[in-house]
């Protein structure tokens, strides 16, 4: 005989809408930590009121007033008018297709030492309680990184430089030496300058992987 209830008990369900809450907290404390140790700035658009809320990171980041409410333009004005097409065709690309956007692009902000280099990413996503649509997204200052990525390239642009004329020097001296020896085989000397070649082989390769590597 079967004893069990026709029916979820309601302490079970009770508790189980608890458990969700309480996963569902946790989960939004660990992403709201994750956004602050990135330094990230958040943003969101309601697509249906068009009402529009920034962070006070993405402020400090756009060089917008902490008083006032910025608006969707004000955003929009910071960005460097070259890139300023570019961005808003990926956005309405984004917003048609229901699609993710990834860019960097650079901003000019009062008061800082420009261009500022930001990346920034975007989605639409539905509330499923309201079916309102909102297009949400981060923003990230890349100019420290760009800045040392610009250091590392002139670093090993002259690097590079420096070796390359002695390098060819020496090999065609190697060259020249080993075309001298060549009527005496078998001689210590010729076997040594060969192995000199090879090193100076390896070198110039090495410098040319360094050149096209991506810093």
């Amino acid at each position: 005989m079967n004893n069990a209830p026709d029916h979820p008990e309601p302490y079970s369900l009770r508790g189980n809408v608890k458990l969700l809450q309480t996963r569902l907290r946790q989960a939004e404390t660990l992403a709201s930590v994750a956004i602050a140790q990135a330094s990230l700035g958040t943003w969101h658009r309601n697509l249906t009121t068009g009402h529009f809320e920034v962070c006070d990171r993405l402020r400090e980041i756009f060089g917008l007033a902490t008083d006032v409410p910025p608006s969707y333009e004000d955003i929009l004005s910071r960005i460097q008018a070259d890139y300023l097409p570019l961005v808003l065709a990926l956005i309405r690309q984004s917003l048609a297709a229901n699609d993710d956007h990834d860019i960097e692009f650079p901003l000019n902000v009062p008061g800082k030492r420009n261009p500022v280099w930001v990346r920034a990413t975007g989605k639409v996503m539905t509330a499923p309680e309201s079916k309102e649509s909102y297009f949400i997204g981060t923003v990230m200052d890349l100019t420290s990184q760009r800045d040392l990525m610009l250091v590392k390239q002139g670093f090993v642009q002259s690097i590079t430089e420096e070796l390359k004329t002695p390098l060819i020097a020496l090999s065609a001296y190697l060259q020249v030496l080993e075309r001298k020896l060549e009527p005496q085989e078998g001689l210590p000397g010729r076997e040594m300058l060969q192995k000199m070649q090879v090193q100076v082989e390896k070198i110039n390769a090495a410098i040319a992987a360094l050149k096209n590597q991506k810093l």
